[in-house]
């Protein structure tokens, strides 16, 4: 959510600059700047993607967890909150055949 709102106010600030500008650049630096805001909302989009997958990823993890041994302690939730994705994939398959906490995020 909070990306979606810096991606947001990013987008504004960068389409006003442009306008600002475009009076003072001539038409080939204008398609440099134009290319290059363009780049700046890719790579943001790109971003915010793979921000949402991961989060998605943790969530349904928690869900399994929760689901297989109840409620979690708070040190758990948050190696799951501060995890990379390579781990995440390791404990969503571990958790498969887990019988413990331990069994899921031991050896990670």
């Amino acid at each position: 959510m909070a990306i979606t709102y810096i991606l947001k106010i990013q987008a504004e600030a960068s389409r006003e600059v442009a306008e600002a500008l475009k009076p003072a650049l001539n038409p080939n630096a204008l398609e440099v700047a134009v290319t290059a805001v363009n780049q700046i909302h890719a790579e943001g989009r790109e971003q915010g993607r793979k921000e949402g997958v991961l989060e998605g990823e943790r969530r349904v993890l928690l869900r399994q967890l929760r689901r297989k041994f109840g409620t979690l302690p708070a040190d758990s939730e948050q190696r799951i909150a501060e995890a990379k994705q390579s781990e995440l994939e390791l404990w969503a398959e571990r958790v498969l055949e887990a019988t413990s906490l331990e069994g899921v995020f031991g050896g990670a």
